[in-house]
């Protein structure tokens, strides 16, 4: 629904627009989903190899998203990317669903091309930072559990890097533009922190992330 907004909001900005130069920043919301090892069945070790342990599922989530970015001229950019989306938890052996979050941040190189008009295609790929938190939950024998109704559960943060790329298209008018975009996350998450536990996995969490963001920006 968001998007499609965003995208009737493109329409409505048709007209001669500037180039995509200098300064801008950005703000949205944000679409986040991640797979592979965070779908419940992937064990782990703990970072002292005395147990293995389970990573719980984290549905798709929404949030928001904060940009800002350089560009060089009419063809090349720069640009860092931060989102947050709140997301549900799930696992095996849990009792009831949990919250949780997933927290990126993303810097870019960008490459854009005219689409006719005030309209721009780009591609961009670049590095990024990831933290995976799933809230309320209690380090057992059998995994990640959470206990409901028990306050003293711990918060588990699973955090790494990976690359990423990623394609869109945005629309200008003056000094105002709409930025949407689809990227790819291939994040490697491999330190954990929480539940007593705190190092390096001796593997890491391969977790694909899908993204999709729409962002109201704003060029100096």
């Amino acid at each position: 629904m968001t998007l499609a907004l965003g995208l009737a909001f493109c329409t409505a900005l048709a007209g001669a627009g500037q180039a995509r130069e200098g300064l801008f920043v950005g703000a949205g919301v944000a679409s986040q989903s991640p797979g592979g090892d965070l779908d419940g069945t992937r064990s782990y070790q703990d970072p002292n190899r005395t147990v293995a342990l389970l990573a719980g599922t984290m549905g798709s989530g929404t949030g928001y998203v904060l940009a800002a970015g350089y560009g060089f001229g009419k063809r090349l950019g720069i640009e860092y990317e931060a989102a947050l989306t709140n997301h549900t938890a799930s696992h095996a052996a849990i009792v009831d669903a949990s919250p949780a979050s997933l927290a990126s941040g993303f810097l870019a190189l960008r490459g854009s091309f005219p689409l006719g008009g005030n309209v721009a295609g780009f591609i961009r790929a670049g590095y990024g930072q990831y933290t995976a938190k799933f809230d309320r939950y209690a380090l057992t024998g059998f995994g990640l559990k959470n206990v409901s109704g028990y306050t003293g559960a711990a918060s588990v943060k699973f955090s790494g890097a990976g690359l990423g790329y990623g394609a869109g298209v945005e629309v200008e008018s003056g000094k105002l533009g709409v930025n949407i975009a689809y990227t790819r996350h291939d994040a490697q998450l491999n330190h954990i922190e929480g539940g007593g536990m705190s190092g390096t996995l001796p593997t890491a969490l391969s977790v694909p992330i899908t993204a999709l963001t729409a962002l109201a920006t704003y060029h100096f």
